[in-house]
């Protein structure tokens, strides 16, 4: 049996799930199943899947899709991992290829195109912002799923970078959060890149860099507000040793950061101002750092030292070539 028609109610349901209705919410508007079928033969609207509806013709946005796989799947359901930790910054975090939803565990659930699902032990209020539009896990929560799945020390870095740096959580309740879930792998792995996030590591390459500063002793510090000229900008890396008479900058180009010609000409931009005031710029990449991480550290410790730094570095262990120029 269907409610009588409401069509200041429905158009609010439509605009708040990206055009996106479930058949159960037509009913429960007042729209059967033979009508909305109809507006579908009709070319008004598509149908996604056997249980979701898109009031409009053309391709559902980002944000569509995920509540097409929602009404797909059916309650209760959560967008989770990937999908819950873009939905916390839709506009700092780049949109997954695919839409993860998590069921409780023992749920059996039809597969639908495009859509990962994923079983969880726990669904409680704790876990899951039901009340968000659409509900989706809970930032750190999610966050910790996506590690947990990761294989990669990389991967691990990226996924608690991209929470961090998308500024949907931070470190201290990553903590947290880790500190109450009793399964997780790579738990080591996780409080270590955890502490290095801490210390300014924003992605994979940057947590390479920092731990290969660390076994060469270089007196690094991350992520700096620079005043270059007029510019105000971040600086990955600043050495601050003792006896420098130059700023030594360090600027990592990674992928995940660094790309388009957009960035490109704004680190020209920022290079060139920083080399009209004398500071100097050391610049590297993803196969500098996994390649050759000692020459490059001796690079440094030579420039350094060519500025006035007393220090001397080290070696990381007996194979070290830093020094071998």
């Amino acid at each position: 049996m269907t409610s009588a028609i409401d069509p200041d109610a429905f158009a609010a349901l439509v605009a708040d799930q990206a055009g996106i209705v479930s058949r159960r919410q037509c009913r429960e508007h007042g729209i059967s199943a033979d009508s909305a079928l109809t507006s579908v033969r009709a070319g008004k609207w598509q149908m996604l899947n056997r249980h979701a509806f898109a009031t409009f013709t053309g391709p559902p946005s980002d944000l569509g899709r995920v509540w097409a796989a929602l009404h797909g799947v059916g309650e209760p359901v959560a967008a989770s991992h990937e999908t819950a930790v873009w939905l916390a910054a839709p506009r700092r975090i780049a949109v997954p290829k695919l839409v993860t939803v998590a069921v409780i565990d023992g749920r059996n659930v039809e597969p639908i195109d495009g859509v990962v699902i994923r079983h969880l032990a726990d669904l409680g209020a704790d876990r899951v912002l039901w009340n968000a539009s659409p509900p989706r896990v809970r930032p750190e929560p999610a966050t910790l799923d996506v590690v947990h799945r990761c294989r990669a020390d990389d991967d691990v870095v990226a996924a608690i970078a991209r929470s961090v740096a998308g500024r949907i959580t931070t470190v201290s309740r990553l903590r947290e959060a880790l500190a109450i879930r009793p399964r997780m792998h790579n738990r080591d792995l996780v409080r270590e890149v955890l502490a290095d996030v801490a210390d300014g590591a924003e992605s994979p390459l940057e947590r390479r860099d920092l731990l290969n500063d660390r076994a060469h002793g270089l007196p690094s510090v991350r992520q700096v507000i620079r005043y270059t000229g007029k510019l105000k900008h971040r600086v990955d890396v600043i050495f601050e040793g003792d006896g420098l008479v130059a700023v030594v900058r360090k600027e990592l180009d990674g992928a995940l950061w660094h790309d388009g010609r957009e960035g490109r000409f704004r680190d020209m931009k920022i290079d060139n101002a920083a080399e009209e005031v004398g500071d100097r710029t050391l610049r590297y990449g993803w196969e500098d750092e996994v390649g050759q991480p000692c020459e490059i550290a001796g690079q440094q410790i030579r420039v350094l030292q060519r500025n006035g730094w007393r220090g001397s570095g080290k070696r990381c262990g007996p194979s070290c070539t830093a020094f071998d120029q």
